[in-house]
């Protein structure tokens, strides 16, 4: 089976992402399963929407992002790009937000347990065929994290722009800075606390996914000035040993070493179509 995990990022800092203007309403009476995270013994919800039909369908996991839960997923026009494609959309609430349980660790080994709880109960649901990895911003700390360090049944990871370390995520330009106080208040750590960042900086682990790693990046990043945070996530990847790593629509496994040499996705367009064609291509990649 292969199961799709997208990440996401916090709606309530447009600096650290949304849907590009495309949160839409929420869709109403999803019901939350619950499944126990092995690291904790605490609950688990996430919430699925499934294409018209009896299925089996391949399976979209999102994994929120930065403080945020599932409800940042469950809007029409993402889980309709992705239905109308016959995949299902499964939105997850990370630990000590939405309907889970427990404390929120800002994408350490609580949230890539509870990740892989859910990942687990997707791929073992008799209406998925398959089972894979999104992530979108910040949320390719939680994805990286669990993937890179644990057994899973995802087969690849689709990544958009997704920060690589400390400095790309909270602004640790050295060891002595702090990151900024809005970001204290939701308990991440010291820029030179070696402990708290071993679990968090996704450059550390994309070269150990095993499975193939797409990366998405618009012409504009999101929150950085510049996209070398994405090229040198490939470079991480493909000096892994990463099977298959691509940058938006450029060659699998070229060896990009600037952004000059890539041909970046406009920033305007129907992005969550986008996402949904990526999701689509790895899986019938992954099913050959």
């Amino acid at each position: 089976m292969l199961l799709l995990v997208l990440s996401l990022l916090s709606p309530d800092a447009e600096a650290f992402g949304g849907f590009g203007g495309r949160r839409g309403v929420a869709t109403a009476s999803v019901p939350a399963t619950f499944v126990t995270s092995p690291a904790t013994g605490e609950k688990v919800a996430y919430f699925v929407m499934t294409p018209e039909g009896t299925g089996p369908w391949t399976a979209v996991v999102v994994i929120p992002g930065l403080n945020s839960d599932a409800k940042q997923a469950l809007v029409p026009g993402f889980t309709g790009a992705f239905t109308r494609e016959g995949m299902a959309v499964v939105a997850f609430d990370p630990p000590g937000l939405g309907q889970s349980g427990g404390q929120n660790d800002n994408g350490g080994k609580l949230a890539q347990s509870a990740l892989l709880a859910t990942l687990d109960a997707v791929s073992k649901d008799k209406r998925f065929s398959a089972v894979g990895v999104v992530s979108r911003s910040y949320g390719v700390t939680t994805a990286t994290g669990a993937m890179a360090r644990n057994a899973h049944p995802a087969k690849f990871l689709v990544d958009w722009e997704g920060p690589p370390d400390r400095e790309r995520s909270i602004g640790c330009r050295d060891a002595n800075s702090q990151p900024p106080e809005r970001l204290r208040q939701l308990g991440f750590g010291a820029c030179n606390d070696e402990v708290y960042w071993a679990d968090r900086e996704a450059i550390e682990f994309v070269g150990k996914l095993g499975v193939p790693y797409q990366r998405v990046q618009t012409e504009r990043d999101h929150v950085h000035p510049d996209n070398q945070h994405a090229i040198d996530m490939v470079q991480a990847a493909l000096a892994g040993g990463v099977p298959w790593v691509r940058i938006d629509d450029e060659a699998v496994n070229a060896n990009i070493k600037s952004p000059s040499q890539v041909h970046f996705l406009p920033e305007q367009g129907d992005f969550n179509a986008e996402l949904a064609r990526y999701a689509k291509e790895l899986f019938d990649y992954t099913a050959k």
